[in-house]
């Protein structure tokens, strides 16, 4: 009996090995079916896509293994990989096994599986050919094909991989005044930028701000980013002997690991100064940012850059032409009347003066408007010169009054306020579009900014040419005004002349009398 139940025994061990076997034989390598290929879109033409395999199908224990020394588990990664994970695994790429057969064709990647060997997860990483982006790590995975109960599933055979524009946006906030200036005016600037992900697998990532002021402005309150702390998330460096030329920011990597997607926002004022003044008939400043920052994540020396500018504009009057040589704006023009004593009321730029009429030197003007931050007024004066131009520059896009306080020799002043007003449309990018001047509601001077291949830009007038404002004098000799000191004088003579009358009619009745 005991033999029986012995060789019973022995035949049942014999079948649950043979069964044991099937069971085995049924999940072979040789007949799982892997998903035929991989992909992953979203790509720029141009871009490097690096690719490696980090998890790999293991037929001992008949599920998949993670590569060792990369500090994930198999559920870490399974249970969906968090921007920290993925930076973990894309720092540790030198325990992988990179991909060679790959292909990238039309803003696509993919790679060819189909078997054993290629089945498992691929980290992707990409180093941007543009300036504009910057890639996030993606994972893509090549799954069986629903055969393989026993194994964890992996998912996601094809992937759009993320990626991040890299810009920084440089804007004035100074209201309406935003793009016109005149000297003293102090003018606040934002630098916006938004931090790429540069997770942990990054070496040495640079991202810094450095902003560069042109001649006629200067750094009037240094930077400050809100909530952020100099020296810690951040370091400043100043340019110009005395630092007001502008700044460098540059963010630590501390700041920069954990700040993913921050968006930060850099302040600061300039002021405007004497330098803006000349006799061009525009007076243009620029004010640059450039945002230099690390787009390969193992390339610590090589660095891509993207910059925005500011453009600030004054305007002049009867200045000279941009572009024109000695050619001049005739937005006003001083002269007498015409052989008849006519005002003269119309004249084209280019027109010669009536007969008889002739510009007039030595006339002496004020134009008033508003100062600088819109607070009092500004008061320039200006003499007309020898072609009767009266010349004002430093004038920003307003409303101002124009007053003749002195006629020539031999002319009688002209009494009237006219009304100046500068006008300007801008560019979306800030350039100036075009100006127009009107005195007294005539449009007189519309001047369209046209920029030649050479980058020179000139402001042209129509086809017809501009009209100019004749401010007319009459021949003859100014009576003193009411209340000024030739009345004053007048009234003093007549207090002494009556009273002498008095005096002597006085004196000549006491005479009688005796």
């Amino acid at each position: 009996m005991k033999k029986i139940k012995r060789m019973m025994a022995i035949a049942i061990a014999i079948m649950l090995a043979v069964t044991t076997c099937g069971a085995f034989t049924a999940f072979a390598d040789v007949n799982l079916t892997v998903d035929p290929k991989v992909t992953v879109t979203g790509f720029e033409d141009g871009d490097t896509v690096t690719a490696y395999q980090f998890i790999t199908w293991d037929s001992t224990d008949n599920n998949w293994k993670v590569i060792d020394g990369i500090g994930l588990s198999l559920a870490d990664i399974t249970n969906g990989l968090t921007k920290e994970e993925l930076g973990i695994l894309a720092s540790h790429t030198n325990l992988m096994t990179p991909v060679t057969d790959g292909t990238l064709n039309a803003g696509t990647w993919e790679k060819t599986c189909g078997t054993v060997a290629t089945a498992g997860s691929y980290l992707i990483l990409v180093t941007s050919n543009s300036v504009d982006y910057v890639y996030n790590p993606a994972v893509v995975s090549a799954d069986f094909d629903g055969t393989n109960v026993a194994a964890v599933e992996l998912t996601e055979d094809s992937s759009y991989i993320k990626k991040q524009k890299v810009d920084v946006v440089k804007v004035a906030d100074n209201g309406t005044d935003d793009y016109d200036v005149q000297v003293g005016d102090i003018v606040p600037f934002t630098v916006t930028v938004t931090v790429p992900q540069y997770n942990s697998n990054w070496t040495e990532p640079y991202f810094a701000v450095s902003d560069k002021l042109s001649t006629g402005l200067t750094i009037f309150d240094v930077p400050t980013i809100a909530g952020l702390t100099e020296g810690t998330d951040y370091t400043i460096t100043a340019k110009g002997a005395q630092g007001d030329d502008g700044f460098t920011i540059q963010f630590s990597e501390d700041y920069l690991k954990d700040n993913a997607s921050a968006a930060v926002a850099i302040k600061y004022t300039a002021l405007v100064g004497e330098r803006v003044k000349d006799t061009a008939q525009v007076h243009e400043e620029t004010n640059k940012v450039t945002l230099e920052f690390s787009h390969d994540p193992t390339d610590t020396s090589s660095h891509k850059t993207v910059d925005d500018e500011t453009h600030h504009y004054t305007f002049a009057i009867d200045a000279t032409r941009l572009g024109q040589g000695s050619t001049k704006t005739n937005e006003l023009i001083k002269v007498g009347v015409d052989k008849d004593g006519n005002p003269i009321t119309t004249r084209k730029e280019g027109e010669t003066l009536p007969t008889g009429v002739s510009p007039l030197a030595g006339a002496e003007f004020t134009l008033t408007g508003t100062g600088p931050n819109n607070t009092g007024t500004v008061e320039l004066t200006a003499t007309s010169d020898a072609d009767g131009r009266i010349f004002f520059n430093n004038l920003e896009a307003g409303t101002y009054t124009l007053k003749e306080t002195k006629a020539p020799a031999g002319y009688i002043k002209d009494t009237t306020e006219h009304t100046v007003n500068i006008s300007a449309g801008y560019n979306p990018d800030t350039t100036l579009q075009s100006y127009t001047i009107t005195i007294d509601g005539e449009n007189t001077s519309t001047y369209t900014a046209t920029t030649n291949a050479q980058s020179v830009t000139t402001y042209e007038a129509p086809a017809g040419g501009n009209s100019s404002f004749p401010i007319n004098n009459k021949k003859g000799t100014e009576l003193p005004s009411t209340g000024g000191s030739g009345t004053t004088m007048i009234y003093i003579i007549g207090v002494i002349l009556v009273a002498g009358a008095g005096i002597l009619l006085v004196t000549r009745r006491r005479m009688k009398a005796e």
